[in-house]
């Protein structure tokens, strides 16, 4: 007798299909019968002893398989999972010779997979470094806006110190102007966020994302401490949720560490450079990369071949994981650029924490840095070089169950209101509020230099 199906059949989707193995043919009538007793169905035979098997549900799906495992209807079974073109899913005409972008490495960072989930849409990125070509045509469309200032109209409309800030701040001048004129935080940019099928150039790992510009190095590469401490509080205070700093010193500030806890208890994820000396950070130290606060990620350099970088620090307690980092296409002042250096790392992590932040806004900064760091391609090769014992996997870092949102409180209906006696009150006298600057005293520690 026909077992008859309970309501409409399922549509077959990755979350609710599966393949599965029979013990052997007897099994088959009962595997059968429950699948339609429960609105399920076979929909395919392959091979001799294959099946195709959709359930009513993804919680349904994992109760069932689990129960046929255990009774012994079952030798085996694989829940559907997704399977990707090989094709680079932009047109961007350089993208091809992006190595990490483009899988053409062994330590490729796997974006055609993370960006099926995520391209970092919303997450405001703070790239403390050089500033930004702000003509760029990979980068124009790129940049965080200031939502107080009113460009170009020489005042400082949101009263933060600076006049025209529009995309960002410079720290060195105290100018709105936070224009590269070194080239090297728009190659730390473009890696993040360069624009995706724009008919121009490459593409960044994070192409979703806004680039918000704090300028604390010169032409030169050299900068200053206090410019950098008063960059991290800016950023934090203007909504980016993570920071990159592709930049070293070799002595430790009680100021910086500070900016940096600041950050870690607002949320807001700090990436740093292990630095280009080719030495253990755990016996030579460098900084801001070897404080070890829960917000902190620093990235060590390898090549395509997954090797780490002959210039590369290093540090198994001090140095997180490690990105690519040799022969680096981005962009550049005007025009592009391939270089290398722990600077190229630190942005493959910064646009892997805002594709995760976008996917999963109410993780902390510190599951972010766990999920990146937990999820790295472990090699024998980076074991005891770095903590994490791999380098930068975007994929499997982005490989996280979908938000939900919490459901908002039902608003109840008002009550009838109740007549009752009027008081008389005195009003209370109106206070005046504002605030100021808080300019921090400059500092005598040696400035930070950029990592290249």
């Amino acid at each position: 007798m026909a077992v008859a199906s309970i309501g409409p059949l399922p549509k077959a989707t990755i979350d609710n299909s599966a393949l599965i193995q029979p013990v052997d043919a007897s099994k088959l009538p009962q595997i059968r019968q429950s699948l339609a007793l429960s609105g399920g169905y076979i929909d395919g035979t392959y091979g001799q002893n294959t099946l195709g098997v959709v359930f009513s549900g993804p919680y349904h799906r994992q109760r069932m398989l689990e129960n046929w495992q255990n009774i012994g209807l079952i030798s085996s079974s694989q829940t559907d999972v997704s399977i990707h073109a090989t094709a680079l899913p932009v047109s961007d005409p350089m993208a091809p010779n992006q190595w990490a972008i483009a899988g053409t490495g062994v330590a490729s960072v796997n974006a055609d997979i993370a960006w099926s989930r995520s391209v970092g849409a919303g997450v405001v990125v703070a790239v403390i470094d050089s500033g930004i070509d702000f003509r760029h045509p990979d980068l124009a469309s790129q940049l965080w806006v200031n939502p107080g200032e009113i460009g170009g109209n020489g005042r400082d409309d949101d009263r933060d110190g600076f006049a025209d800030n529009a995309y960002g701040a410079n720290f060195l001048n105290n100018s709105g102007n936070a224009f590269d004129d070194a080239g090297h935080c728009s190659h730390v940019a473009g890696i993040i966020a360069a624009a995706a099928n724009n008919g121009a150039g490459g593409v960044g790992l994070a192409p979703g994302a806004k680039i918000m510009a704090l300028k604390v190095l010169d032409a030169n590469g050299n900068g200053s401490l206090n410019a950098a401490v008063r960059a991290i509080y800016f950023a934090v205070d203007n909504g980016a949720k993570v920071i990159n700093s592709s930049w070293t010193m070799s002595f430790g500030s009680p100021a910086l560490q500070s900016a940096i806890a600041y950050a870690a208890s607002k949320n807001v994820v700090f990436v740093a450079a292990a630095g280009n000396e080719g030495v253990n950070n755990d016996q030579v130290p460098s900084y801001p990369g070897n404080y070890r606060y829960s917000n902190m990620i620093s990235v060590a350099a390898v090549n395509s071949a997954g090797k780490l970088a002959s210039f590369s620090n290093r540090g198994a307690s001090t140095v997180d994981i490690a990105a690519p980092g040799v022969g680096i296409l981005s962009t550049t002042g005007g025009a592009y650029d391939t270089w290398d250096g722990t600077s190229m790392a630190a942005p493959y992590v910064t646009a892997t924490v805002a594709l995760v932040a976008s996917l999963r806004p109410d993780f902390s900064a510190a599951q972010i840095v766990s999920q990146i760091k937990s999820t790295a391609h472990v090699t024998t090769e980076l074991a005891g070089q770095v903590g994490s014992g791999g380098y930068l996997d975007a994929a499997a870092a982005t490989d996280l169950p979908a938000y939900i949102a919490p459901p908002t409180t039902p608003v109840s209906s008002p009550k009838a209101p109740v007549a009752r006696t009027p008081i008389v009150r005195r009003q209370p006298v109106p206070r005046r509020i504002g605030f100021r600057n808080l300019i921090l005293p400059k500092a005598s520690f040696p400035a930070p230099v950029a990592n290249r």
